[in-house]
């Protein structure tokens, strides 16, 4: 057990963050609390290239799971956010400055896969501890018009992990330098 304990304590504090957090944070709130848990974690332990390309993915599938249900599923999801007593605009806001802020830090720059493939399976492992079923999230969130809906929500979030901007021109945003 001492060299458990050892060992633990000689991982990065990134890595712990990345495969620690899943056994503290609650099984029964959404994947953008836990992202926002691992995004104030992350400015305990200063910066760090990795966690950052990670808090990114997570930020950017959290954004975009969000978007996908918003759109294919509106009334359903409007529902929701009434029953949890958040307003339309609050989620949008809430979803929207972590993706902008890593924008204008440059973590989208360039891909990572390993850490790509690292937050999504962080995000599996979201998944398999909340809820009932792997992909069918109806017994958090509100249950779509359509059960097909989850699946285009998390191949589209898959997709979101690996987002980058390196062939996308961007203009120079004075606000983010």
């Amino acid at each position: 057990m001492g060299n458990k304990i050892s060992t633990l304590k000689n991982i990065e504090p990134h890595y712990k963050i990345m495969m620690l957090t899943p056994l503290l944070y609650p099984n029964d709130i959404g994947f953008t609390r836990w992202n926002y848990c691992n995004l104030l974690l992350s400015h305990v332990y200063g910066p760090n290239k990795t966690l950052t390309k990670f808090n990114a993915n997570n930020s950017a599938a959290v954004l975009v799971g969000s978007l996908v249900y918003d759109i294919l599923s509106p009334a359903e999801f409007c529902v929701w956010l009434k029953k949890e007593n958040i307003s339309h605009w609050s989620e949008k806001v809430g979803h929207f400055l972590p993706f902008m802020y890593y924008l204008c830090l440059g973590a989208y720059n360039k891909p990572d896969y390993k850490t790509s493939i690292l937050s999504f399976i962080y995000e599996l492992s979201w998944t398999a501890s909340c809820g009932k079923y792997l992909l069918d999230k109806s017994d958090i969130y509100n249950k779509p018009k359509y059960k097909e809906v989850w699946y285009v929500i998390w191949i589209t979030a898959l997709g979101a992990h690996f987002f980058n901007t390196r062939h996308i021109p961007l203009p120079q945003l004075t606000l983010c330098q």
